[in-house]
Order: structure tokens, then C-alpha cells, then sequence
């Protein structure tokens, strides 16, 4: 058996909930669960994930959203069994190029941190269905975006967004963008924004997202 805060697991253990137990770190023997597929620590104080988060590797969903982490070590991306991550809520500056890796991700929350652009590689993950990146500091999308066929949705209200290839001019306010996937390259694209450049509709939607089936929009 293995004693962590107070609480016994034995080897075979494939799911813990450790939200709000004012974590300033994972306890190391976390680490010996090599069977664990879902690992929640949601609402702590953790600052880093120790290196030794890849022994887990049969982890599926890894939930650290409110917690006090600047960064995501490339080690998580070594298990590539994980299809969800939700990390928002902390102050990540930067997603790591590895992130390729994660080959069967599905679900991926960021918001509410200090991301300053979108990896390319981040769109490479054909697997993707939801990603969350709202309220970070986000200025210019990956033309790679459109790749994404199974994206379902993305949020990416509150950034300073600008797309300066396309145009001189920037919009600062919020832009959302929700796609429903009917049938395949077929989307359903919602923008609520406080104003709507002209060439918002007539170059960057088709740019990012070809074929597109219907677009409403609500100001």
C-alpha cells in the first residue's frame, strides 16, 4: 500500500482527487501509481510538476487548473496516453514545442494565463477537439490552425488578437469562436465580438477556417 496524506492506495489505483488540499507540491509518492489514468489537483498552490510526472504512464486526464505554475515540463508530454489536460487558471508563459507528442489529445484548457502566441505544433495533434486559450496574451494565430478537422470547439476571448499579415488594422476586443462539427470540413462558426472589421469576414475566416458551412454573428 501506498500512504499519501493520510490516505492508502494500493498499486492498481487509477484515479486520485487531490483538489483543494493546499498543495504547494506533488507528493512524490503519486509517482509510484503507475497505473493511474486520471489525476485531479485543481485549486492548489503548486508551483512546478517534478520531472517524474512521465512515470505515469497510463495517465489519461491531468487537471491542475488554479494552481500557481508557470510552466509545463516537457516530461508530461512523454505520456502519450493523455487525451485531456486542463492547466488554466495558473501563469504558463509559454506551451513547449514537444506538446507534437501528445498524439491522442483531445481536450486541452489554458485559459487565464500569460500565453503569449500558439505553438504550431499545438496544431499538428490532429486528434484535438476542444482547446480553451482565452484570457491569455495571445496576439496572432498559427496559420496551421486550419488542419484541426476534428476540432469541435475553441475559445479565444481576451486576447489582444491581431492579424498582422492580413491587414494594418488590429482588434483588441473579445473575439470567441465556437466550433460544431456536422459533417466533416463543415463547421459552424459563432464570433461575438464588440466590433467586426469588415476584413475580420472577408479574409481572416477564410484564411483560418476553409469550407465554411455558416457563420452568425452576434454583437
Amino acid at each position: 500500500m501506498i500512504l499519501i496524506l493520510g490516505q492508502e492506495y494500493d498499486e492498481n489505483t487509477t484515479n486520485i482527487d487531490l483538489t483543494g488540499k493546499e498543495l504547494c507540491t506533488i507528493p512524490n509518492d503519486i509517482f509510484k501509481l503507475i497505473n493511474l489514468k486520471t489525476l485531479f489537483l485543481d485549486n492548489n498552490k503548486i508551483k512546478t510538476i517534478p520531472k517524474e510526472i512521465s512515470k505515469l504512464i497510463s495517465l489519461k486526464r491531468f487537471t491542475v487548473s488554479h494552481n500557481k505554475l508557470s510552466c509545463i515540463p516537457e516530461e508530461l508530454f512523454q505520456l502519450n496516453n493523455l487525451i485531456e489536460i486542463q492547466m488554466d487558471f495558473n501563469e504558463i508563459e509559454w506551451i513547449p514545442h514537444t506538446i507534437s507528442k501528445l498524439t491522442k489529445l483531445q481536450t486541452i484548457f489554458l485559459s487565464h494565463n500569460k500565453l503569449k502566441y500558439i505553438p504550431k505544433e499545438l496544431c499538428m495533434i490532429n486528434s484535438l477537439k476542444c482547446i480553451d486559450l482565452q484570457c491569455n496574451e495571445i496576439k496572432d494565430l498559427p496559420l496551421e490552425m486550419y488542419k484541426l478537422d476534428k476540432l469541435e470547439y475553441i475559445s479565444l476571448g481576451s486576447n489582444p488578437l491581431t492579424i498582422s499579415s492580413l491587414s494594418n488594422n488590429s482588434y483588441n476586443d473579445t473575439l470567441l469562436v465556437n466550433l460544431h462539427t456536422r459533417t466533416l470540413w463543415k463547421c459552424h462558426i459563432i464570433i461575438c465580438k464588440w466590433k467586426i472589421h469588415h476584413w475580420v469576414m472577408k479574409y481572416v475566416i477564410p484564411k483560418y477556417f476553409e469550407q465554411i458551412d455558416k457563420i452568425s454573428i452576434e454583437i
